[in-house]
């Protein structure tokens, strides 16, 4: 019951399967010992945090594109109206 709620939480978190597989495969390797996991946990888990920053940085980026494109739209028709 552990490993399967182990499971759901990692990919809850985003974590691929192959990479849940990794580890699984890790720890039954090593008589299902979860210590034997912990570094290679910590890997795949800082991996994530970098591409979910990743993520983060692009979605700020667009979203800060977007609302100058709605200042400029918003100014052209506020200008526009005045003609």
């Amino acid at each position: 019951m552990l490993r399967l709620k182990f499971i759901l939480k990692l990919k809850n978190l985003g974590i691929s399967l192959k990479e849940i597989q990794e580890l699984s495969d890790i720890f039954d390797i090593n008589e299902k010992n979860f210590t034997t996991i912990t570094p290679k946990l910590i890997e795949i888990l800082d991996s994530h945090i970098s591409r979910v920053d990743e993520k983060m940085a692009s979605l700020s980026s667009l979203r800060k594109d977007i609302v100058e494109y709605r200042i400029r739209i918003t100014d052209y028709l506020a200008t526009a109206g005045k003609n």
